[in-house]
């Protein structure tokens, strides 16, 4: 189940989600909140904090002059998720990597830790061009992706917790 991979790959290798979505931050939360009751109907823990750790949001009503090469990041939320938002459409789609850079280095992440997954191939050549791990989702599915993933992970080296 995906849920289990999601969980297997935070805890035991210390991943963490950046969601990237062109909806607003209150309806991106009210969706990880029916996840998460869907989760606990099927007996499912789904771990929100660390696991999802930003989200990368398009708000042309707060932030209507921030560009998606320029993120603005918002961490004094009060569910603890770093919020990344522009409002200004890009002529250039992949400009939104130049803010995911920005987003990245703001959480600390470990590099070997980021693996970008799009169904976008223009997204996925520029991801790979900049060093980072990638995956296109058009021809593979996110369960796949993730089970794929967690077997390198094993084969790699033994569980790291986070500290």
């Amino acid at each position: 189940m995906i849920v289990d991979s999601l969980n297997k790959l935070a805890s035991d290798y210390g991943y963490v989600i950046v969601l990237n979505s062109n909806r607003k931050e209150h309806q991106i939360l009210q969706a990880l909140t029916k996840l998460a009751e869907s989760c606990k109907k099927e007996g499912l823990v789904m771990q929100r904090h660390p696991i999802i750790a930003g989200i990368v949001v398009r708000d042309r009503e707060h932030f209507p002059q921030v560009s998606a090469n320029n993120l603005r990041v918002v961490t004094d939320r009060s569910h603890r998720i770093m919020i990344a938002s522009y409002g200004l459409h890009s002529q250039k789609e992949t400009d939104i990597l130049d803010g995911f850079s920005k987003l990245f280095s703001n959480l600390n992440l470990d590099s070997n830790r980021l693996l970008f997954i799009d169904n976008c191939s223009e997204f996925i050549k520029e991801a790979t061009q900049r060093r980072w791990r990638a995956r296109d989702a058009s021809s593979t599915s996110f369960k796949k992706i993730l089970e794929e993933l967690y077997q390198e992970e094993t084969k790699a080296k033994t569980p790291q917790k986070q500290t």
